[in-house]
């Protein structure tokens, strides 16, 4: 009996051995994102990281993905992808998409970027034509990049240190205007404790201008290609889910058509016949 165990136990050794070699391969594959802290589309601070990290997740841990996402300030992000230890950044314009070099998804959320007025500012019919915002005072975030469409305004541009402290001056009457991303704004409003910026300011449509916000995959890292095109099905497959609706009414933001909840099929109607002009359309049957 013991001459049949030795071959036994050599085979255990053997596959134990195999299982160990082939342990870091069979791992799921762990990626490192980049973001910015833009509340509700990302902060460590909100439910699930916030709308966009709620999104990638949703796309690419059912593939087997595990995800690290860091918040960093924005002058960081181009470093860190340098240094080669990033597979991708969320919460991007496409101009960033272009700037930093990475392979975009297609749109996620539309961020629409106007202005918050005081509530005795806003008007019925909007701003109709952007050249009233010539000589007044706009509220913007020092080193942000606006839009030429903000500068093409005439307005006087007024630096500050946040959105937060630019929707507090504009309460204050310190500006007219706080040039803003509009979820991002009435997100800051709801943060609000005793609710005074609330009932003091309010967001005035329309948009200057609605930009798509994007994930970018850093080119060159190790299955970058195969990321994108995982992550593209990914967001495919989110169209539609219940889930997908309840989070973007929880964040408030405004989906991309990509990621647009199916709308319920139209109603076919039947035309009414010559011989009864007056009757009334019903459902097809």
């Amino acid at each position: 009996m013991r001459v049949l165990r030795q071959p036994r136990r050599l085979l255990c050794w053997i596959l134990a051995g195999t299982f160990a070699q082939l342990a870091p391969a069979l791992a799921a594959p762990e990626l490192r994102f980049l973001t910015t802290e833009y509340p509700p589309y990302s902060s460590p601070k909100l439910e699930g990281g916030g709308a966009m990290e709620w999104v990638l997740r949703a796309a690419l841990e059912p593939r087997g993905y595990v995800i690290q996402v860091q918040p960093v300030p924005w002058a960081r992000i181009s470093r860190e992808i340098a240094q080669g230890q990033v597979d991708g950044v969320m919460l991007l314009w496409p101009t960033d998409v272009t700037e930093l070099g990475l392979l975009p998804t297609q749109p996620v959320f539309i961020s629409h970027l106007g202005f918050f007025v005081r509530r005795e500012q806003w008007q019925v019919q909007g701003i109709s034509n952007w050249q009233m915002l010539k000589g007044q005072t706009v509220g913007v975030v020092r080193g942000y990049t606006y839009p030429d469409q903000l500068h093409a305004t005439g307005a006087v541009l007024e630096p500050s240190l946040s959105d937060l402290h630019n929707l507090k001056k504009l309460a204050a009457k310190r500006f007219d205007y706080a040039a803003l991303e509009r979820a991002t704004g009435e997100h800051q409003l709801a943060q609000d404790a005793n609710g005074e910026l609330a009932r003091k300011l309010v967001w005035q449509a329309p948009a200057l201008v609605s930009i798509p916000l994007t994930f970018g995959i850093v080119p060159g890292r190790p299955g970058a290609e195969r990321l994108l095109n995982e992550l593209e099905l990914g967001l495919q497959q989110l169209r539609g889910q219940r889930a997908l609706k309840a989070m973007l009414d929880k964040f408030k933001v405004d989906p991309a058509a990509a990621l647009q909840p199916e709308p319920l099929p139209a109603l076919k109607l039947r035309r009414a016949s010559p011989a009864n002009p007056n009757a009334r359309p019903s459902k097809t049957q």
